[in-house]
């Protein structure tokens, strides 16, 4: 019995960076770098995203998808790959505002660490963008075309046709 990694950790990147989101728009708004909290959730988002990225290079390593089934493959991995470097580009965006304002204590926000703080709040809105196409693309393969990361799917029973993709193992 092999233990199925992908669905596993690719749900964490998905709410963590829908969380990012809010809590850069509060920091945007406010003019001010939070506590850290942020910056601990994009760390893990950033690991955990890496590692669904990983697990889900490997599951679709043993399907034989065809037509719309293997566009839609490629699509979510195209899109999940670029899951990480987003959080990291968005990690890295907050550490310098942390920095701009740590070398600014006690004086009023700088337009640089309120042009970073915004930039935050982008990039956050555009990695959960990225983050909800690879999820919705997810689902589609699952649901739609029956991928599953434990089975390989007959490329034979892949049609255009409702109910009709079945593992290629028999049940």
């Amino acid at each position: 019995m092999s233990y199925d990694l992908h669905p596993a950790v690719v749900h964490f990147p998905i709410a963590w960076l829908t969380l990012a989101v809010f809590l850069c728009a509060v920091d945007a708004a406010r003019s001010r770098v939070g506590s850290g909290f942020i910056e601990g959730l994009l760390l893990l988002t950033l690991l955990t995203s890496l590692l669904a990225t990983w697990s889900g290079d490997q599951a679709l390593q043993v399907q034989q998808l065809r037509g719309a089934a293997a566009d839609t493959a490629q699509a979510h991995q195209q899109a999940g790959n670029l899951v990480p470097w987003l959080a990291a580009a968005l990690l890295a965006l907050r550490l310098w505002a942390r920095l701009e304002e740590r070398s600014k204590s006690g004086h009023a926000p700088t337009p640089r660490l309120r042009l970073l703080l915004w930039a935050s709040f982008a990039v956050s809105v555009l990695a959960a963008g990225v983050v909800l196409r690879t999820g919705l693309l997810g689902g589609e393969l699952v649901h739609e075309y029956g991928v599953t990361s434990k089975t390989a799917v007959s490329p034979s029973t892949l049609d255009d046709g409702p109910d009709v993709y079945r593992s290629a193992e028999p049940d």
